[in-house]
């Protein structure tokens, strides 16, 4: 019984983090091209800056876009420099995303 309610517990947190990257990956992909690219990243790393109380000047502005080809490198499962709705599945998973 406790083993099934782990299971249960852990297939739901799977579905929700699966749904929450969908989430991330239609906002990133504005376009709906099916990908993501640094561009779209970049698109959206001000707009998470300016939602952030911490980071609010230029120079944090300027290292989150200097490090957001490392960002693609370390999510990109196919290593082809773009971002799959896949790929940001895995990521979800990796670090155990909860809420966006």
């Amino acid at each position: 019984q406790q083993q099934w309610q782990q299971l249960e517990s852990f297939a739901i947190t799977a579905w929700h983090q699966q749904q929450l990257a969908h989430q991330v990956f239609h906002a990133l992909d504005a376009a709906g091209k099916g990908i993501v690219l640094l561009e779209d990243l970049q698109r959206v790393a001000p707009e998470y800056l300016n939602d952030t109380e911490e980071t609010k000047d230029h120079d944090d502005e300027q290292d989150l876009l200097q490090v957001l080809p490392d960002m693609i490198a370390v999510a990109d499962g196919s290593r082809d420099g773009l971002l799959t709705r896949e790929d940001l599945v895995k990521v979800a998973r990796r670090v155990n995303l909860q809420n966006v």
